[in-house]
């Protein structure tokens, strides 16, 4: 089975044990982090168990996924307030301040500042596993990342999809 291992700088390797993956699995890591010296221990790690294994260049990954949603996700943010209703009225609208500000364009939900919220970030990384899991076949997701967010994501993508999901345990997580 291809299993696909997403983790991220709070995984310790010594959690290794909690994967169920067997000598016969190509196993792609899938790095949420910087730290060479732990890809370099979880692949050790996972090839002393006998696994296959292949780590993605993750950062080529996301930025691919980026530079493919950002237009669609700029316009999406842009569109939608004027195509919710609440009571006939648009919720540009609803949120409307004068003629030519509404409040809307000043919630989180219509920034685009990523110092500010990290939503296109989860974006990007969650298309980024989707593409991985379609072009390999991944029968599994392991996750060893602290996010709560891209978990309870990739749970819901799972249910819907068929792959197996477990979770490993992180550091202070």
């Amino acid at each position: 089975m291809n299993v696909l291992f997403i983790y991220d700088r709070f995984f310790e390797p010594e959690k290794l044990g909690e994967i169920s993956a067997n000598q016969e699995d190509l196993v792609l890591l899938f790095p949420l982090t910087s730290r060479e010296s732990l890809t370099n221990a979880v692949e050790e790690g996972l090839r002393k168990r006998g696994c296959t294994v292949t780590v993605i260049q993750t950062a080529r990954e996301i930025e691919t996924s980026a530079d493919t949603i950002r237009e669609k996700y700029i316009q999406f943010i842009a569109e939608f307030p004027n195509r919710v209703l609440h009571n006939g009225k648009s919720l540009r609208d609803v949120f409307s301040i004068d003629k030519n500000l509404s409040l809307w364009w000043l919630g989180l939900v219509a920034e685009k500042n990523r110092l500010k919220t990290d939503t296109f970030d989860l974006l990007v990384q969650l298309d980024a596993v989707v593409r991985i899991v379609t072009s390999n076949g991944v029968g599994k997701i392991v996750m060893g990342c602290s996010n709560k967010r891209l978990r309870a994501a990739l749970a819901h993508y799972t249910k819907r999809s068929g792959v197996r999901y477990e979770t490993v345990s992180t550091r202070g997580k």
